[in-house]
């Protein structure tokens, strides 16, 4: 993926960015830094879900397949996954069954982004293969920061909860 400019990445994600949702003061505390896992096969989706996605106490890895996804897997823990459903090699439902076989990422929210069929059949079976929600392309930038940030919030929820036992 080529590098971009930072501050240029960072315009374009704040021009997404609802305003309050997601904005934490900069006295708050940090338990761990949290990810986003991208898996896409067309770089410029990966740089504009990154643009768009991009905050303070948020890791974005990226990996243009599902190998590459399932290696990034092994090295750290994600709190969501946003997969292109249709990928060479493996396609995202493909991929989504592998990770939820893992037992630390059974839990792990996993957003579907197609620009396939909107028929039931097909979205069921993404939904079998362990996703929780569908995204449609284009995506309408402000849906995807809202449902990601709510994923985000979650799983700050559950690492304090879990902190506190």
């Amino acid at each position: 993926m080529p590098e971009r400019d930072s501050q240029l990445v960072a315009d374009e994600a704040s021009e997404h960015q609802p305003s309050g949702l997601g904005s934490h003061s900069k006295d708050a505390v940090r338990l761990s830094r949290q990810t986003i896992l991208l898996v896409d096969d067309t770089p410029s989706n990966l740089l504009a879900f990154q643009a768009i996605l991009e905050r303070d106490g948020v890791d974005i890895v990226c990996a243009s397949s599902g190998r590459a996804a399932l290696e990034i897997l092994l090295e750290r823990e994600v709190a969501i996954a946003i997969l292109d459903v249709q990928m060479p090699e493996m396609d995202g439902l493909e991929l989504a069954t592998l990770i939820r076989g893992v037992d630390r990422n059974r839990r792990l929210p996993i957003i579907f982004v197609t620009a396939g069929s909107r028929d039931e059949q097909h979205m069921f079976a993404g939904y079998q293969a362990g996703a929780v929600d569908f995204l449609f392309k284009p995506v309408d930038p402000d849906i995807l920061w809202r449902k990601v940030d709510a994923f985000l919030e979650l799983d700050r929820q559950r690492g304090e909860l879990a902190e506190a036992l």
